[in-house]
């Protein structure tokens, strides 16, 4: 139904302001909350969101919410630097119903983070807490992350007199993991929260005798302790520890590289192009790991598959132009980058558990070999940018995945983003054979606006292709003179995707906003009338 905002802007100071916010609804539910935003440098400052939501309707339970939203980044001495970061709300099925975006409206993750890092020559010390919260249904959810995580290390280092170079990552974490479950009304809970020590020295061998073809190679020794295990005859937790080393040697030799250079003198684009095609190949062993299936896992240094050689070989094509100018030379821009890379694994399990692909931890079946990853990127101007992802399994022909971006702004008047993805549908490939995990997406964002930004609009749309269904799109026009400003936004939102948690399958939401004095725009807390994240 109807509701009605208003807003106060303060400014604080030069460096600072805040603005306070009050929603009433007609349901008889009220909100109210605040912005502060604050600049101490370049590069350093933060904004901070609260709300909170009485909730009263006649029919839908009475209930009380808040949410909180911020970050920030802080220069303490000139070695150290604080960075914060919180999304967090208390009430998912609030978040979902009200928000008026559709990455707000589908999002059930909730986090909080805090790093602390201080830089002193080539070594490095952190500390930092991170937790993320993922919701399945209205309660349950599983909570990850670490609290706290220390890491201390140095950068490569020359060892004097050799042509090696050294360094070491040490570290300490607290793992999180707690999952809380449902059972009609009674809430369970279980976790695997330990500790974990790493250390991890790293020796690197350089050669780079010829300019068209460079070979580096690491030797890297791994020492790691988890407090806790899994045991092998039960499959549960126990509170034994457990000590794993391994060593890892790896080289990666990029070349012989190819180079053409050509003139272009009758185009007005470039006044010269360059082709380059770069093979790689990388070889990589680690050695043997007896306790693989004793470690808990639970982040991606855990899933390291022992007594495995690797083998991940590749080509990179990269177009150069430099551009036409009207004298002297030209800047020089690298236009369009297309690479093809894929890896083989003497343990066809590997393959399940490598993080340079994001279609591994799938569940998918054991394979000697990743599937192939193409990667393509083109800037041909600063207005123009696009991006593709895709990856293609070759023992069953047929694509996982793919997602093509692209951007484009025209001097700043009109701003346009879109965007399609698709994870598909194999019926043989396991973790890819379920058609409710499948997805079709489209998704487009346009906004004009003129030269003083006093008149603009914009139009937003996200498209479910696989289900047929229009997930949520928008309209909104606004103008702003130095004395007020005015906007209307219409939306349509489908509920459908979010599940039975919302009241309603679908909605249509209209608003108006007035704004007087002109310092500041006032959008909703839950992000009407052009506000966003």
């Amino acid at each position: 139904g109807p509701s009605l905002q208003n807003a106060l802007f303060w400014a604080i100071g030069r460096s600072q302001d805040v603005t306070f916010l009050h929603d009433w609804f007609m349901n008889g539910a009220q909100g109210g909350g605040a912005e502060y935003r604050y600049v101490r440098d370049r590069g350093f400052g933060g904004n901070l969101q609260t709300y909170f939501l009485n909730e009263t309707d006649p029919i839908l339970p009475t209930r009380r919410s808040y949410e909180v939203r911020g970050d920030a980044r802080q220069q303490i001495t000139p070695n150290i630097t604080a960075r914060g970061n919180v999304d967090f709300f208390s009430d998912i099925t609030v978040r979902q119903t009200y928000q008026n975006h559709i990455f707000d409206g589908s999002n059930r993750e909730r986090s909080l983070r805090g790093n602390i890092t201080g830089l002193w020559g080539t070594y490095q010390l952190s500390g930092t807490y991170d937790t993320n919260e993922t919701f399945f249904g209205d309660t349950s959810a599983t909570l990850w992350g670490s609290g706290p995580r220390l890491n201390f290390g140095q950068g490569q280092q020359a060892i004097p007199g050799t042509p090696f170079y050294y360094s070491f990552d040490t570290e300490y974490a607290r793992l999180l993991r707690r999952t809380t479950f449902d059972l009609g009304g009674d809430k369970l809970q279980t976790n695997s929260n330990l500790h974990r020590i790493d250390i991890n020295p790293t020796l690197q061998i350089p050669f780079t005798r010829w300019p068209f073809l460079t070979m580096n190679s690491t030797i890297s020794f791994q020492s790691t302790y988890w407090t806790e295990s899994v045991d092998a005859s039960t499959g549960t937790q126990v509170p034994i520890g457990i000590l794993r080393n391994f060593v890892d040697l790896q080289s990666r030799i990029t070349g012989p590289t190819f180079v053409k250079v050509w003139d272009t003198p009758d185009s007005t684009y470039s006044e010269r192009m360059k082709h380059v095609v770069e093979p790689h190949l990388t070889l990589q062993r680690t050695s043997k790991i007896d306790q693989f299936n004793e470690i808990v896992r639970l982040e991606g240094v855990d899933f390291i598959m022992g007594n495995t050689t690797q083998v991940s070989y590749g080509l990179t094509n990269r177009m150069y132009a430099r551009l036409a100018a009207d004298s002297g030379a030209g800047a020089i821009r690298q236009i369009l980058t297309v690479g093809l890379t894929q890896t083989y694994y003497t343990n066809d399990q590997a393959a399940q558990f490598d993080r340079r692909f994001s279609t591994s931890f799938n569940d998918t079946s054991p394979s000697n070999f990743s599937p192939v990853t193409l990667t393509v990127r083109g800037v041909p101007t600063d207005d123009l940018s696009t991006s593709m992802r895709a990856e293609y399994d070759t023992k069953f022909n047929a694509l996982r995945t793919i997602g093509i971006n692209g951007t484009y702004d025209f001097k700043n008047l009109i701003q346009a983003t879109a965007g399609w993805s698709q994870r598909r549908l194999v019926e043989d490939l396991e973790g890819f054979n379920n058609p409710h995990q499948s997805d079709h997406y489209l998704h487009a964002q346009t906004r004009v606006q003129n030269r003083g930004n006093t008149l603009g609009g914009s139009y937003t749309m996200h498209y479910d292709l696989l289900r047929g269904r229009l997930l949520q799109q928008g309209v909104g026009v606004y103008y702003n003179a130095q004395c007020c400003g005015v906007s209307v936004d219409y939306q349509e939102f489908n509920f459908q995707g979010i599940g039975q948690r919302a009241p309603v399958p679908q909605d249509h939401r209209l608003n108006f906003s007035f704004t007087l004095a002109g310092l500041n725009t006032f959008t909703s807390a839950f992000g009407a009338n052009g506000g966003s994240r």
